[in-house]
């Protein structure tokens, strides 16, 4: 899955939590402020309600997963929690087995072991036999990877004296009976025919022993119990939050086993707006920001401040998707019946000057280009411009095609106020309803979409929608900007664009897209995977349930520490908060 950004939504990696922080050095003290502009509910990130990108930052410092992704976008083995980990084909079946670190505890002590694996795969295996407490379907963000696994089971080596060790029975209630729960050693056995390439991003784990009682979709959620219920597996842990003024404050985990953190205290605190961050950091409000999107004059601001800062292109990209929804999913509602047709969504394509709204937003700030594809980022390997057909839009030939696509759907223009009008030319204008959390840029990129469609004779209102509320959380819309933040892996796309898929927010649904899509999740190798990837891409420029429009860079500033480094990818600036130091 991908965090999204709309931060209207505001989006984990493709495995929830399992790109965690690697060993850091010695422990000094002290304390860091990360500044936090969107308010977070609850605090399981698996679940769709909560997959939110600034809640997986706070998450970074405490979920254990066998691999993270470095500075470079690069997967390593995370030997604070598995020793090791290999992949092969054992009787024609993909067979993942993991050896988890034999000192591994959460907070409460209780051992990270088999038992973890075994739910987590059940919560986000989108099958139907597996229910949270009291029955209810799992609300999974994304099922990709967990729906093709066979199995999870546990396992425990000899003694050192050569005796067998015995395997807790497990429960059928737990629905871990006979899987050796307990178990230090973990095989995951994936379907025939249903090998997943990218199993190294699965499994970020949650304390299985805690989230059964509680619950994995609203279990979390209750804020009188968190500090009981939110365990950690990392070197930090949750001491205190205010939720009312969206603060929250971590402390050094004392059941941590590997090298401990630098910092004693990290404090994520609230923002208000990023307009507020370089001068919080002058202030000494703040030891890092990282704002929703760089600005000009951010970029400005910290160019004339004494702050660290770095920018770096990631695997994030800002888009325009379309409500084609009929029912109330994701409690968005139903969009205009005018975007569930496929000429009016390509005429609005054909519409928009896609480098006129760079170079007045992005594009004054750092080097980037029109993105023709929603799968891979340009320079990245598959990378193809299957949109390559839309680039002639909002210039005349653009103009003169989107008209003609919305002629052929039936609307009419009417040459006395140059809008197409719904039945007859004195019908109702076709309005559509454009929605944006209302940042500068944001704000800026969505009057320029207002005014190129304008220009082809159709009407937008804009709205704004509060800052932190989700895609998921009642925005109603036709039409949204906001951006998606994900990682080298492309299984978490199915999740987007498939037609029951957990993210798929606007309802858009090709059983074609599905079976590229599916097959290629299923590939043995990232090159098969990667070239069906690219077919289903190539068949959603044809539908355009969503418009890319560039690639955007990722961007932090920082004060009075040392070690921070811009990650790429959705595992955001926190991913190595242990490193950080007071400088």
């Amino acid at each position: 899955m991908k965090n999204r950004v709309t931060r209207v939504a505001s989006a984990a990696a493709l495995a929830v939590g399992a790109f965690l922080i690697p060993v850091a050095a010695n422990a000094t003290g002290t304390s860091a402020v990360v500044s936090l502009d969107n308010p977070v509910v609850g605090w399981n990130n698996a679940t769709s309600a909560n997959n939110d990108y600034r809640l997986g930052l706070m998450l970074n410092l405490i979920t254990p997963g066998p691999y993270y992704l470095d500075q470079a976008g690069k997967l390593v083995l995370n030997k604070n929690y598995v020793s090791s980990a290999s992949s092969a084909v054992k009787s024609g079946k993909q067979v993942v087995t993991y050896v988890i670190n034999p000192k591994a505890v959460w907070s409460d002590g209780v051992a990270i072991n088999a038992d973890d694996f075994i739910y987590i795969w059940q919560a986000l295996s989108c099958n139907e036999a597996y229910t949270d407490k009291g029955g209810a379907p799992y609300d999974a963000a994304g099922c990709s990877g967990y729906d093709q696994i066979e199995s999870v089971k546990g396992s425990l080596p000899k003694s050192a004296a050569g005796a067998a060790q015995a395997c807790d029975a497990g429960s059928s209630g737990n629905r871990n009976a006979g899987l050796c729960p307990n178990g230090k050693t973990v095989t995951v056995t994936f379907k025939a025919g249903q090998s997943y390439p990218e199993w190294q991003g699965l499994f970020g784990l949650l304390p299985a022993h805690k989230i059964r009682v509680t619950g994995f979709n609203t279990g979390y959620d209750d804020d009188a119990t968190a500090l009981d219920n939110v365990l950690s597996g990392g070197p930090y842990k949750l001491s205190s939050f205010d939720r009312d003024n969206n603060n929250y404050t971590f402390v050094k985990n004392p059941r941590w086993w590997g090298t401990a953190g630098k910092l004693d205290t990290i404090v994520f605190k609230d923002l208000g707006s990023d307009n507020n961050g370089v001068a919080g950091l002058e202030a000494g409000d703040y030891n890092v920001f990282e704002p929703t999107a760089i600005t000009a004059t951010i970029k400005a601001q910290a160019d004339a401040a004494d702050v660290s800062q770095q920018i770096k292109k990631g695997y994030q990209f800002e888009h325009l998707d379309f409500n084609m929804g009929t029912t109330a999913d994701y409690n968005v509602g139903p969009g205009n019946a005018a975007v569930r047709n496929v000429k009016v969504r390509q005429a609005i394509a054909y519409a928009i000057n896609r480098d006129a709204l760079i170079a007045a937003t992005a594009g004054a700030i750092y080097n980037t280009d029109v993105l023709d594809n929603r799968i891979f980022m340009i320079g990245q390997d598959g990378y193809k411009a299957n949109g390559k057909a839309y680039d002639i839009g909002g210039l005349v030939a653009g103009r003169t095609k989107a008209k003609a696509l919305l002629t052929a759907a039936g609307y009419k223009y009417n040459t006395n106020d140059d809008y197409y009008h719904i039945g007859t030319t004195t019908g109702a204008k076709l309005t559509l309803k454009l929605v944006m959390n209302g940042t500068t840029a944001r704000l800026a990129e969505a009057q320029l979409i207002q005014s190129m469609l304008r220009a082809v004779g159709i009407s937008v209102t804009v709205a704004t929608a509060s800052n932190g509320q989700s895609l998921g959380h009642a925005v109603s819309y036709d039409m949204v900007i906001f951006a998606w933040v994900g990682s080298p892996f492309l299984s978490g796309n199915k999740d987007i664009y498939s037609c029951d898929g957990g993210s798929n927010f606007g309802g858009y649904c090709n059983a074609a897209v599905d079976a590229k899509m599916t097959a290629a999740n299923k590939s043995l190798t990232m090159a098969a995977e990667a070239s069906l990837y690219g077919a289903a891409d190539l068949l959603m420029w044809n539908d355009m349930p969503t418009l890319p429009l560039y690639q955007k860079a990722n961007f932090a500033a920082w004060k009075g520490l040392t070690g921070v480094v811009v990650n790429p990818t959705s595992a955001g600036i926190t991913w190595n908060a242990d490193k950080w130091a007071t400088s």
